[in-house]
């Protein structure tokens, strides 16, 4: 609806439900009861950060588990049969409801509005928003969708809000702002002290510890979030099959190198000297030489277990006995030159 934060805040509740379990000491005490969360440094109140969703129901056994006498609430809204529910239970049970001022632009916005006006002991000091009751980003609310039926939907939630507020002793003014647009109209400071009802049954030492708490558990989150945001930042950007497959190549030809197997240069390419060295280090350490085997886990670790020396030098032979004739034709000559197996295997650079 009007500030995805409210969702996220509810999001985190949840999670932070379980990681907080895991810590030597629980900084704020949190049971998770759907979107409602309870604190033991508050412990009469129930404090709602989230959407509205079905599982409302799981604030009875909230209010049952706990001596609960004051709802918080901060949502953007949501189901407008799960807001009118709720609001019944609250009223119905005499708790009272508070409207704290938080950050930003959070605070309490259409369906929430129905929780406020369910208190018989109400107060907003935060933002408190109304607008009309509608299909919003649904299928429904699309130009192609059938008139008569939309009608139809709309006059009966309109009649439904009514009559809950109605119970509610809900002021008829508020009608007025809260069917006359889509748009939220928001109440100034002057309204919201003409909304509020025995306000001061909500004891000041009250309303210090909700204000601290969300003050607290507010600051805790955009912490999580920084640190989230911060771990995401340090990690190692995702490689693909054929980097990896090169920096791979690149080690093996390092360590090759290393233990006296001539791999050539580093470059992360398999030619045929890196290859030849490979088998020859495979050959003599006793190992497979198919090329899946050469560039494995196995092979590198077999290679940084070698010796400096292991692959066996090449044979030391004199000139005057590989001094050898080669032929060769050329544009139809045939010549000869004298040449060393030396300076053939220098020639053989690959």
């Amino acid at each position: 609806m009007f500030n995805p934060l409210v969702k996220i805040l509810g999001v985190i509740a949840l999670v932070l439900a379980t990681a907080v379990n895991a810590e030597e000491k629980d900084p704020f005490d949190i049971t998770v009861y759907g979107s409602f969360i309870h604190t033991g440094t508050v412990p009469n109140a129930l404090f709602f950060f989230n959407d509205m969703s079905i599982r409302q129901f799981l604030s009875c056994v909230a209010i049952r588990n706990h001596d609960i006498n004051i709802v918080v609430l901060a949502s953007d809204g949501g189901s407008v049969w799960e807001g009118l529910n709720m609001a019944g239970i609250i009223h119905d049970k005499g708790i009272a409801t508070y409207v704290p001022k938080l950050p930003e632009k959070l605070g309490c916005y259409s369906a929430c509005s129905f929780m406020f006006f369910g208190g018989k002991i109400r107060q907003a000091d935060g933002i408190l928003a109304v607008h009309q009751a509608g299909a919003y980003g649904s299928e429904r609310d699309k130009a192609s969708a059938k008139v008569s039926e939309t009608q139809q939907n709309t006059q009966f939630t309109v009649s439904e809000i009514i009559g809950f507020l109605n119970e509610f002793e809900t002021p008829s003014w508020v009608f007025e702002k809260m069917f006359r647009s889509r748009d939220f109209y928001f109440f100034d400071d002057d309204e919201k002290e003409r909304l509020a009802s025995r306000a001061e049954e909500i004891s000041s030492e009250n309303l210090y510890e909700i204000n601290a708490f969300v003050s607290r558990f507010l600051k805790y989150i955009d912490n999580l979030s920084k640190e989230e945001k911060k771990a995401d930042e340090e990690k190692d950007p995702e490689i693909s099959e054929d980097e990896q497959l090169r920096l791979a190549v690149i080690e093996i030809q390092k360590l090759l190198n290393a233990v006296g197997c001539n791999a050539g240069t580093a470059d992360g390419i398999w030619g045929r000297r890196t290859q030849s060295a490979a088998v020859l280090f495979a050959k003599t350490a006793k190992l497979p030489t198919s090329k899946e085997e050469l560039i494995s886990k196995a092979f590198v670790e077999a290679l940084r277990k070698a010796n400096k020396n292991f692959c066996p030098e090449p044979k030391n032979i004199g000139v005057s006995s590989f001094a050898k004739i080669y032929d060769a034709s050329c544009g139809g000559r045939s010549i000869s030159a004298l040449v060393t197996i030396s300076e053939v295997n220098s020639k053989q650079d690959f």
